[in-house]
């Protein structure tokens, strides 16, 4: 027997798994300093700067610019002339060329090629593919997916940076009291804790920053995820690709006889899988789900329609649910006044803000006014009054009215905090508030707490 320091096992596993994992140099050959143009460029301004590039080499243009970017994907939509090219960065869309059309199955290809697929069948997870690249430095799991249309396949390339996957949960933009109340969660060690948020909310993030925070020499932690987008060390990650089959529930069961202590799932419930949770968290293991809902009641509906009540309200101990905004630039911030009527229904609901701030629009922000993203976020712990809720059934109305009276800080008391700090705008959080069910609460309605510090803007 050999004695080790935890710092010491993470190395070896690493080196462990450093040849399976070796992400691919993306090729700069040739590209040189020649930055992305600034205006868009029509068919005919393309053929004149990119016109003699092969694809291959235009692929690699685009990956490296959308890092450069912070863009988390790369949007190829063709038409009958032109090939639409767009970056979602801080979750909005950007045209940053319009090559000619005829360019987008070479482009397709060219990215195949890139990632080691060519001449491949599509994978396990339908015409998705993924794989790792080093872009100038930087780690970053690249997942294509294509689909033919009238006039070429359409696809769109995800970015996920390495750096992001292991963001600590203090960067996520937490309220200190609620990440206190999410860490005492984890640390009971048993039972189901589900991470709620449609697409592009930031879940991934908030699991990846979970299993930073667990301790993998110590308990024997395991995920089932759509997609591994990148290894951690002492983490045993699962998913299609590395099992050979797209059956989550197969998966799963024949993980759990794997003994894990932690069990994460991301981006792979169904009905089978989510029985399989609540019997591997009644049975003393924590269990972290990621849940496509709204909020904690539309996540709780979710599983009661799939999951017997009383299993579900003994195993189930916490929802957070989350959504993104945008943080406004902190190269062009600048106090303003939005409209009276806005004002008004913030005041009325949790008293006066100060100061609003907004960006101006600047060439860091790409004239945006934003820079980054940031959480908002709301944990519902499961109460013995929750819990009856559940046992009996309640309807998906009464249990947001449940979880209302207990009187706990809601998304928006945390929104406003943002507001407050100068973080982000009072503007984005209604645009990305506008579908959170029970609309803005009012003054005899809400009830929570401003916050003490300002929350910490991510780094």
């Amino acid at each position: 027997m050999v004695a080790a320091t935890a710092d010491n096992i993470y190395r070896l596993l690493d080196e462990t798994r450093a040849d399976a994992n070796e992400p691919t140099q993306l090729s700069d050959d040739g590209i040189g300093e020649l930055p992305m143009p600034t205006d868009l460029l029509l068919p005919d301004d393309y053929e004149s700067v990119y016109g003699t590039w092969p694809a291959e080499k235009v692929a690699s243009l685009l990956i490296r610019e959308a890092v450069r970017s912070r863009a988390s994907a790369i949007h190829l939509e063709p038409d009958e002339k032109v090939l639409r090219i767009r970056f979602r960065i801080d979750g909005l869309l950007h045209v940053v060329m319009r090559p000619p059309a005829r360019l987008a199955a070479g482009l397709v290809a060219a990215f195949d090629e890139m990632m080691g697929f060519a001449g491949k069948a599509p994978s396990l997870q339908g015409f998705r593919r993924s794989a790792r690249l080093l872009v100038q430095g930087c780690g970053v799991q690249v997942q294509v997916a294509s689909l033919s249309g009238a006039f070429g396949p359409r696809s769109v390339v995800r970015l996920v940076r390495e750096d992001g996957a292991r963001k600590p949960l203090e960067k996520l933009g937490c309220d200190v009291e609620l990440l206190s109340a999410y860490r005492r969660l984890l640390a009971e060690g048993r039972g189901l804790v589900v991470v709620a948020g449609p697409r592009e909310s930031g879940v991934t993030t908030t699991l990846y920053s979970t299993l930073n925070a667990l301790d993998p020499v110590r308990l024997n932690v395991c995920t089932v995820e759509a997609c591994v987008h990148f290894s951690l060390p002492g983490v045993n990650q699962f998913s299609p690709a590395t099992c050979g089959t797209a059956d989550m529930s197969d998966i799963l069961w024949r993980l759990l006889l794997q003994q894990p202590d932690v069990l994460v799932l991301d981006g792979v419930m169904n009905a089978e899988v989510a029985r399989a949770a609540v019997e591997a968290a009644l049975d003393g293991r924590l269990v972290l789900a990621h849940v496509r809902a709204r909020d904690a009641a539309g996540a709780i509906a979710r599983l009661a329609a799939d999951v017997p009540a009383e299993p579900l309200a003994s195993a189930l101990r916490g929802v957070l649910a989350q959504r993104l905004v945008r943080t406004v630039c902190l190269h062009c911030r600048t106090p303003y006044d939005p409209p009276a009527s806005l004002r008004r229904r913030v005041a009325e609901a949790f008293g006066p803000v100060p100061e609003y701030i907004k960006g101006r629009g600047c060439a860091s922000c790409r004239h945006t006014g934003f820079f980054g993203q940031i959480g908002l976020f709301e944990l519902t712990p499961i109460d013995a009054t929750l819990a009856d809720l559940i046992r009996t059934g309640t309807d998906v109305e009464t249990l947001r009215d449940g979880i209302r009276s207990a009187g706990r800080p809601s998304i928006w008391l945390d929104a406003v905090n943002k507001v407050r700090a100068g973080i982000t705008s009072v503007e984005d959080v209604m645009a990305v508030l506008a579908g959170y069910p029970g609309g803005v609460p009012t003054a005899a309605g809400h009830r929570g707490r401003a916050a003490e510090a300002a929350p910490e803007r991510p780094a």
